[in-house]
Parts: structure tokens; sequence; C-alpha cells
């Protein structure tokens, strides 16, 4: 135990003072956190594209401190073509003598199908605090703003409110709460006469439900719709959730050359709930390949990259029928499997090679027919921009969705809706000559 005393005048460099000498004197004045009053708090906000922004704001860690005068543009690696993942925007203090820097650091989270937050660095001398989580699903383009989490104000990076003084928003707001609630309880029992027809008559002024007739017709624009008044009127609706049966299992040791992973059905369909890709290679990372094929042209190719000992669960509703099957391979020789569970099914499935910027029809409801799942992949080598589109019998457009993907990537879409007779769902790549392929699981009704 040592008792230590300051600050005195220096005589000849024999009163000599450190940072952490200094700062001290704030201990038990300020405690660690970011203020409040300062700026924006260092809040983490959407920019453009896979860019966003931290706030103006001070943080004072580990007696420390940080001061961002002006906001920060920090850029995010771009979206995984298939796996989602959660990266951290977080100040970083750090003492060590050979950097003695504090700055806003980005840490990119690891990929996986349940992805979890990387763990921040603790040392002696490296400390971090999160300002934002920040959930980056596969295949986005930018952040936005219901991707961010921002962390600050929480018990893993509170508030200063003022000297002494710091606070933790999530007890806060829990007591606001409850202090709602204790007025609410009081004045519920105290509206007047008046202010009780009054409100009633604000009830009244609400606006009606559509009939089924007049959904389908379009005549009030002044009346609320309901799932069931969609559904009866025969318009876009979520409506058809699927079913999990699953009675078989396919086990396959991958090569490089496409073998049979599930095999066509010899009648019926058959409904592949998920695939599982396996890169047990404790060095060699590759592409893993399966392959949709229905005949010699027409297939849908998905390729994935697993880094060594990687694991990846693919759930997407695959129909098989009688002269459809899922072959599967790898890009180099590893150790590797893979695995699908699959069984019986009523469902349908389309499948279509497309090239150009002209839309090709995948789908014509023959019947009224509800679309589960639907795949588009680019088959170029370099980045474009594929569409897919649902019409009327009249062409009228009905809904229509774009995304850019990199080179032989995937899009993973769940439509949920159903498609009334005589409606078309059509592809398109995003330039003359270039090619894609489509594969849609639906069942008719």
């Amino acid at each position: 135990m040592a008792i230590t005393s300051g600050f005195f005048n220096s005589l000849s460099g024999d009163r000599k003072y450190n940072a952490s000498q200094l700062s001290s004197l704030f201990d038990g004045i300020i405690t660690d956190g970011v203020f409040m009053s300062i700026g924006t708090a260092l809040v983490v906000t959407p920019n453009t594209g896979m860019n966003v922004n931290v706030g103006i704001g001070r943080a004072w860690f580990n007696k420390s401190w940080l001061d961002n005068d002006s906001v920060a543009i920090v850029a995010l690696d771009l979206s995984e073509v298939v796996l989602d993942r959660i990266d951290i925007i977080a100040v970083e203090m750090n003492s060590d003598d050979a950097v003695r820097l504090n700055t806003i650091k980005y840490i990119k989270g690891t990929p996986g199908s349940t992805p979890s937050a990387p763990t921040l660095t603790n040392t002696d001398f490296i400390h971090q605090y999160p300002l934002a989580h920040i959930y980056v699903a596969a295949n986005i383009t930018a952040v936005t703003a219901p991707m961010i989490t921002n962390k600050v104000g929480t018990v893993d990076c509170p508030f200063i409110t003022g000297i002494i003084e710091s606070i933790d928003t999530a007890t806060l707001l829990g007591q606001l709460e409850a202090d709602f609630e204790v007025w609410f309880d009081e004045m519920k029992d105290q509206l007047s006469t008046d202010a009780a027809g009054n409100l009633q008559a604000q009830i009244d002024a609400l606006p009606t439900k559509a009939s089924s007739e007049e959904v389908a017709a379009g005549t009030d624009d002044f009346k609320y719709i309901t799932a069931k008044g969609l559904a009866d009127s025969g318009a876009l609706i979520s409506s058809w959730s699927p079913e999990n049966m699953a009675s078989e299992s396919a086990f396959l040791a991958l090569t490089t050359a496409y073998q049979d992973l599930v095999p066509a059905p010899v009648s019926g369909v058959y409904r592949v709930d998920y695939i599982e890709l396996s890169n047990e290679d404790a060095t060699v990372g590759t592409d893993f390949f399966f392959k949709l094929v229905r005949s010699a042209t027409d297939y849908t190719i998905v390729q994935i990259f697993l880094n060594a000992g990687e694991r990846l669960k693919l759930k997407f509703p695959f129909n098989l029928s009688t002269v459809t099957k899922i072959q599967a391979k790898v890009g180099a020789t590893c150790g590797s499997h893979a695995v699908a569970a699959y069984g019986p099914w009523e469902g349908l499935a389309a499948v279509l090679n497309f090239t150009g910027t002209a839309w090709s029809t995948l789908l014509t409801a023959s019947a009224k027919s509800y679309l589960e799942g639907l795949l588009i992949v680019n088959n170029e080598l370099t980045t474009q921009t594929v569409s897919y589109r649902v019409i009327d019998g009249s062409s009228n457009v009905k809904m229509t969705e774009s995304k850019t993907l990199s080179q032989g990537s995937a899009w993973f879409i769940e439509p949920a809706i159903s498609l009334p007779i005589g409606y078309l769902v059509q592809v398109k790549q995003g330039a003359a000559d270039k090619a894609g392929s489509a594969y849609l699981t639906y069942k008719e009704s």
C-alpha cells in the first residue's frame, strides 16, 4: 500500500506526474460512459450504401477521453452471399505506450446461420465499448435504420448525464413505463362525460371495413382492408405457411464432379426442407455447388464458398418432380459432405434459364397458386442486377423488385403470396446477353 499526493511545482524534475495521475482527479466525479449532453452522443445512423455515421460526441473510459467533433463516416465490409453477420461500431481506448490513442473502431462479425456479435477486446491496455450493433443480412447493398441497434445508453456503454451521475436508459425507460401505468390507472376512471363522448365520436369517425367486392373493385379509398377481405377478393396476400414433411435423409461425400444428392421421385413430388453443406477440411476453403436439374437445359446452380471447418444449412423449400433432382459438388478436393432432408409433398416447381433484359415468364398460374419460395441466380462472372415481377393477364404490374447480385451469387426470396388464375411471374437480367436462372416453388388450390 502506498500514499501518493500532488500536485506540486517541480524543482529540477523532482515532481513529475503522468496522465493516469492527472486523470485520477476525476475518479468519483465522472463515471465511465458517453456524455449525453454533447453533440448527438456518438449515436450511429445509416449513411449511404454500406456506410454508417457516428455522431458528434465525447466519451470517457478508463481515465481517458475521446472527442468526435464532426460526423465520422465508417465503411462496413460488403455483405455475405448467403450468411448473415453482426458487426460492431465501438470506441477503443488504447493506453499501450506504443499506441496511446483512442479511436472509433469497426469490428466485423463472423458470418453464420444464427450469427452472434463479436467479442470485444478488454485487456490491460486496450478496452472496447460498443456504440452500436449492426445486423448485416446476406446479400444486402445498404445499411438501413432497422439493422442498427444503438448501445449508447445501455449497461455496455452508459450515458454520463453530468458530474458523478451516469444512467442506463433501460432502467430509465422501465421507470417511465411504471410511472405511466400508475398515472393511467388514476386517470382512466376520471374521464368526464364530455371527454368520454368526445372519444366515442372519434371512434365513430374511424374508417369502416371494405367488403370483398370493394377490395376487388377498388371503389373506396377511405375504407380499411383485412387479410380475409384480400383473400376473398383474390388479391395478392400472404396466406400459406409451409409444413415440415421431411421423412428421408440423403448423405453424400462430395467430389469435384456432380453427384446426385436427392434423386428425382419415382412418382409424385419430393419436398426438400433443407440442405446442409459441410467443409470438414482443416486447411482448404472452397466453393460448394448444388444444382437443381430438370433437364440438360433447365437447371439452376447455387455457388457458396465455405472456409475450412465451416458448415452451412440452407432452409429453402425445394419441390422436386419426377424429372427434377438435386446434385452437388465442390470446387477443390477436400473433406466435405452434403446432407438433405426430404419427403413426399403436393407442391410444384418451375425452373427457368433466362437471358437479357426482356421479361421471361417463369410461371403462368393455371389455378390459384400459393408462392412459397423463389430463387434467382446471377450466372455471370460480373455483378448484375436481376429482377422479378408479378403481372395480371392484361400485363398490369402488381409487384416488382430488383436486387444487385455479385458473380454467381443467389437471391433467396419468400414471396408468400396467393397468385390468382392468369397471373404471371416473370424474371429478367439487368443487361443484354447476360444469363441467369430461376427456381420457384408453389402449390395450387
